[in-house]
Protein backbone atom coordinates (compact mmCIF):
# COMPACT_ATOMS: atom_id res chain seq x y z
CA UNK A 1 0.00 0.00 0.00
CA UNK A 2 1.39 3.40 -0.96
CA UNK A 3 2.16 6.18 1.48
CA UNK A 4 -0.48 8.48 -0.05
CA UNK A 5 -3.22 5.84 0.22
CA UNK A 6 -2.25 5.03 3.86
CA UNK A 7 -2.37 8.76 4.73
CA UNK A 8 -5.79 9.05 3.08
CA UNK A 9 -7.15 6.10 5.09
CA UNK A 10 -5.78 7.54 8.34
CA UNK A 11 -7.26 10.96 7.54
CA UNK A 12 -10.67 9.43 6.70
CA UNK A 13 -10.64 7.40 9.92
CA UNK A 14 -9.78 10.54 11.91
CA UNK A 15 -12.61 12.53 10.33
CA UNK A 16 -15.05 9.68 10.98
CA UNK A 17 -13.99 9.59 14.64
CA UNK A 18 -14.46 13.37 14.96
CA UNK A 19 -17.89 13.09 13.37
CA UNK A 20 -18.94 10.31 15.74
CA UNK A 21 -17.64 12.23 18.77
CA UNK A 22 -19.55 15.30 17.74
CA UNK A 23 -16.86 17.91 17.02
CA UNK A 24 -16.93 17.83 13.21
CA UNK A 25 -20.57 16.74 13.14
CA UNK A 26 -21.65 19.83 15.10
CA UNK A 27 -19.78 22.08 12.71
CA UNK A 28 -21.50 20.69 9.59
CA UNK A 29 -25.03 20.03 10.91
CA UNK A 30 -27.95 21.83 9.32
CA UNK A 31 -29.59 24.73 11.22
CA UNK A 32 -32.41 23.53 13.45
CA UNK A 33 -30.92 20.07 13.90
CA UNK A 34 -30.25 18.70 17.41
CA UNK A 35 -26.49 19.03 16.81
CA UNK A 36 -26.85 22.77 16.14
CA UNK A 37 -28.60 23.19 19.51
CA UNK A 38 -25.18 22.58 21.10
CA UNK A 39 -23.89 25.76 19.45
CA UNK A 40 -26.53 28.12 20.91
CA UNK A 41 -25.93 29.91 24.21
CA UNK A 42 -28.40 29.05 26.98
CA UNK A 43 -28.98 31.50 29.84
CA UNK A 44 -29.08 30.21 33.44
CA UNK A 45 -30.42 32.84 35.85
CA UNK A 46 -29.44 33.37 39.49
CA UNK A 47 -32.84 32.13 40.69
CA UNK A 48 -32.75 28.89 38.65
CA UNK A 49 -33.82 26.04 40.99
CA UNK A 50 -31.01 23.77 39.71
CA UNK A 51 -28.30 25.65 41.64
CA UNK A 52 -26.73 23.59 44.44
CA UNK A 53 -25.49 25.68 47.39
CA UNK A 54 -23.09 24.46 50.09
CA UNK A 55 -20.80 25.64 52.89
CA UNK A 56 -22.60 28.91 53.62
CA UNK A 57 -25.68 30.98 52.99
CA UNK A 58 -26.54 32.07 49.46
CA UNK A 59 -29.54 34.35 48.96
CA UNK A 60 -31.38 35.74 45.96
CA UNK A 61 -31.28 39.54 46.00
CA UNK A 62 -33.73 41.28 43.68
CA UNK A 63 -32.56 44.63 42.29
CA UNK A 64 -35.51 45.13 39.93
CA UNK A 65 -36.62 48.18 41.95
CA UNK A 66 -33.49 49.99 40.68
CA UNK A 67 -33.62 48.52 37.18
CA UNK A 68 -31.31 45.63 38.00
CA UNK A 69 -31.53 41.83 37.89
CA UNK A 70 -31.72 39.13 40.53
CA UNK A 71 -28.35 38.07 41.98
CA UNK A 72 -27.24 34.91 43.79
CA UNK A 73 -25.19 36.42 46.65
CA UNK A 74 -23.05 35.35 49.63
CA UNK A 75 -20.54 36.89 52.02
CA UNK A 76 -19.59 33.57 53.65
CA UNK A 77 -15.96 32.59 53.06
CA UNK A 78 -15.79 29.18 51.39
CA UNK A 79 -19.48 29.10 50.42
CA UNK A 80 -20.04 27.44 47.04
CA UNK A 81 -22.81 27.50 44.45
CA UNK A 82 -22.65 24.84 41.74
CA UNK A 83 -24.47 24.33 38.46
CA UNK A 84 -24.30 21.02 36.56
CA UNK A 85 -24.06 21.20 32.75
CA UNK A 86 -24.59 18.24 30.43
CA UNK A 87 -23.15 18.16 26.93
CA UNK A 88 -21.80 21.72 27.02
CA UNK A 89 -18.41 22.98 25.85
CA UNK A 90 -18.17 26.69 26.82
CA UNK A 91 -19.46 29.06 29.50
CA UNK A 92 -19.65 32.76 30.35
CA UNK A 93 -20.06 34.22 33.85
CA UNK A 94 -21.99 37.46 34.33
CA UNK A 95 -21.97 39.25 37.69
CA UNK A 96 -22.56 42.62 39.28
CA UNK A 97 -19.61 44.71 40.47
CA UNK A 98 -19.68 47.24 43.31
CA UNK A 99 -17.54 48.87 46.02
CA UNK A 100 -18.32 46.17 48.63
CA UNK A 101 -17.65 43.12 46.45
CA UNK A 102 -14.74 40.73 46.88
CA UNK A 103 -13.01 37.98 44.94
CA UNK A 104 -14.75 34.86 43.66
CA UNK A 105 -13.09 31.59 42.63
CA UNK A 106 -14.42 29.85 39.54
CA UNK A 107 -14.02 26.07 39.48
CA UNK A 108 -14.65 23.73 36.55
CA UNK A 109 -15.08 20.07 37.45
CA UNK A 110 -13.57 20.78 40.88
CA UNK A 111 -10.43 22.58 39.62
CA UNK A 112 -9.99 26.32 40.07
CA UNK A 113 -9.61 27.98 36.67
CA UNK A 114 -9.82 31.64 37.76
CA UNK A 115 -10.29 34.11 40.57
CA UNK A 116 -12.24 37.21 39.57
CA UNK A 117 -12.34 40.51 41.46
CA UNK A 118 -15.87 41.92 41.57
CA UNK A 119 -14.90 45.18 43.26
CA UNK A 120 -15.44 48.43 41.36
CA UNK A 121 -15.98 52.06 42.27
CA UNK A 122 -19.54 52.06 40.94
CA UNK A 123 -22.32 49.49 40.83
CA UNK A 124 -22.64 47.82 37.44
CA UNK A 125 -24.92 44.95 36.48
CA UNK A 126 -24.37 42.56 33.58
CA UNK A 127 -20.56 42.53 33.65
CA UNK A 128 -19.07 39.52 31.87
CA UNK A 129 -16.31 38.61 34.33
CA UNK A 130 -15.07 35.36 32.79
CA UNK A 131 -15.43 33.12 29.75
CA UNK A 132 -13.96 29.66 29.51
CA UNK A 133 -14.22 26.16 28.12
CA UNK A 134 -15.09 22.89 29.76
CA UNK A 135 -12.45 20.14 29.43
CA UNK A 136 -12.89 17.97 26.35
CA UNK A 137 -14.38 14.58 27.08
CA UNK A 138 -14.49 11.57 24.76
CA UNK A 139 -18.29 11.63 24.48
CA UNK A 140 -20.77 14.40 23.56
CA UNK A 141 -22.98 14.18 26.67
CA UNK A 142 -20.23 14.81 29.22
CA UNK A 143 -21.34 16.11 32.62
CA UNK A 144 -19.48 19.18 33.93
CA UNK A 145 -19.77 21.21 37.11
CA UNK A 146 -19.35 24.97 37.25
CA UNK A 147 -18.75 26.11 40.84
CA UNK A 148 -18.43 29.59 42.34
CA UNK A 149 -16.71 30.00 45.71
CA UNK A 150 -16.43 33.05 47.95
CA UNK A 151 -12.69 33.41 48.53
CA UNK A 152 -13.09 35.68 51.58
CA UNK A 153 -10.64 38.13 50.04
CA UNK A 154 -10.95 41.59 48.57
CA UNK A 155 -13.70 44.02 49.40
CA UNK A 156 -13.40 47.57 50.71
CA UNK A 157 -11.07 46.93 53.69
CA UNK A 158 -10.84 49.85 56.13
CA UNK A 159 -12.93 52.84 55.05
CA UNK A 160 -12.90 56.43 56.29
CA UNK A 161 -16.16 58.40 56.07
CA UNK A 162 -16.43 61.96 57.42
CA UNK A 163 -13.35 61.47 59.58
CA UNK A 164 -14.61 58.20 61.09
CA UNK A 165 -12.77 54.93 60.39
CA UNK A 166 -14.77 51.76 59.74
CA UNK A 167 -13.30 48.26 59.59
CA UNK A 168 -15.05 46.55 56.70
CA UNK A 169 -12.48 43.80 56.18
CA UNK A 170 -15.29 41.29 56.83
CA UNK A 171 -17.15 42.54 53.73
CA UNK A 172 -16.30 40.57 50.58
CA UNK A 173 -19.62 39.81 48.91
CA UNK A 174 -19.62 37.77 45.71
CA UNK A 175 -22.47 37.16 43.30
CA UNK A 176 -23.58 35.44 40.13
CA UNK A 177 -26.12 37.27 38.00
CA UNK A 178 -26.30 34.61 35.31
CA UNK A 179 -24.23 32.10 33.44
CA UNK A 180 -24.40 31.26 29.76
CA UNK A 181 -23.55 27.76 28.54
CA UNK A 182 -23.37 26.13 25.13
Amino acid sequence: MGKTRRTGIILAAGLAALFLLGSFGQAVSAPGSPRMACLRWTKVCADDPEWSKDGGTWVIEDYSCVGGPKLLVTNDTGATATYVCVGKSRFKVVSATDWHMGRMDILVDGRRVATVDLRSEERRFGVEVYEGAFPRRPFPCAVHTLTFRCSGEGGPGVVEIDGETYDLTWVHFVNVQEIWVR
